[in-house]
């Protein structure tokens, strides 16, 4: 129903505003287990794109095939082409920028440390500076893979579709993500890799040591943690093989170490650990239980060699 409203000031009629909507409609979604219900009809229109799959907004630039259910995304997307990134990050040496008022507000809880998405399962710390970084959690909780490969006698699945693409290119080799720098041939399977890749060229360290008198700064966020285990002295990483007292602050140093833990036996009822060298040389009886110390070893076959020996070397060093 649609009515006029009516003013009276100074003894004077005045139309103040000409219409207000008394009753209002609901539009509701009719696709089955859905419940959306909304009073603007736009919004309504765009719910509906979610369960059709249409994408009615296009991006223009050549060879460009984004394509988008909103119109407001679509303009955001171009500003990829045009380089444009108006939303700044404000913190002394940061030179963050975004195209997105929302991921500068994420990127400021790097330097506040700011994790405002707390996970509310029993006896769970977890927090994020990410509402998705919450929504991926939870997953562990729920052991929820609902993203599966459909690669054949392929058993991989993942809690999100993101890590499903992933593991999609690491089987087709594909690196979609390219360094834009010039003479930069580097390519990535993942985004983030990229991102973090992209800071050897501008030099930007994000990620700097809080403790006293420690310059420590660092492209991402991985390294400065483990940077900081020298000052704290904490060794996470432990050997879990029997009267084992190994343990290191980094997974890497972890691994290196089992791979002597490959062979053992038992001298008095004591267990003894014997290194399995897996890592062969197929040119002569050499052999190591480190894969760079093979690579190091086969060079010396090439010493003292001409260019047509040193060729047949190679060949058969790795037939």
């Amino acid at each position: 129903m649609l009515k006029t409203i009516y003013y009276f000031e100074n003894d004077n009629l005045h139309k103040m505003i000409r219409t207000s909507i008394i009753a209002k409609k609901l539009y509701e979604c009719k696709y089955q287990n859905c419940k959306f219900k909304s009073p603007q009809c736009g919004n309504f229109k765009r719910h509906i794109l979610t369960h059709t799959g249409e994408k009615p907004f296009k991006c223009d630039y050549q060879d460009c095939k984004y394509k988008s259910t909103r119109l407001g995304d679509l303009k955001l997307h171009k500003l990829i082409h045009t380089g444009e990134k108006q939303y700044k990050c404000d913190h002394q040496d940061c030179e963050f920028k975004s195209v997105q008022r929302s991921n500068l507000t994420v990127h400021k809880r790097i330097h506040t440390g700011e994790k405002p998405y707390k996970c509310d399962y029993l006896d769970c710390k977890f927090k994020s500076a990410r509402i998705d970084g919450l929504k991926e959690h939870k997953r562990i909780h729920n052991r929820e893979k609902s993203y599966k490969c459909d690669y054949p006698h392929c058993k991989f699945g993942s809690t999100q579709i993101d890590g499903l693409e992933e593991h999609k290119r690491i089987r087709t080799e594909e690196k979609p993500y390219k360094c834009d720098y010039p003479d930069c041939e580097y390519k990535s399977f993942y985004s983030g890799n990229l991102t973090v890749h992209k800071r050897i060229h501008t030099g930007e360290k994000p990620y700097k040591c809080d403790y006293p008198y420690c310059e420590y700064k660092s492209t991402n966020k991985g390294r400065l943690t483990e940077h900081k285990r020298i000052h704290t002295g904490e060794k996470p990483y432990k050997c879990d093989h029997l009267d084992c007292d190994f343990s290191s602050a980094l997974n890497g140093n972890l691994k290196r170490h089992k791979k002597i833990h490959m062979g053992e036996y038992y001298v008095d009822g004591t267990l003894i650990h014997v290194g399995q060298k897996n890592y062969k040389c197929n040119y002569c009886s050499y052999a190591s239980t480190q894969s760079d110390k093979l690579e190091n070893h086969k060079q010396t076959h090439q010493m003292h060699q001409t260019p047509q020996m040193r060729k047949r070397t190679y060949n058969e060093m790795n037939q």
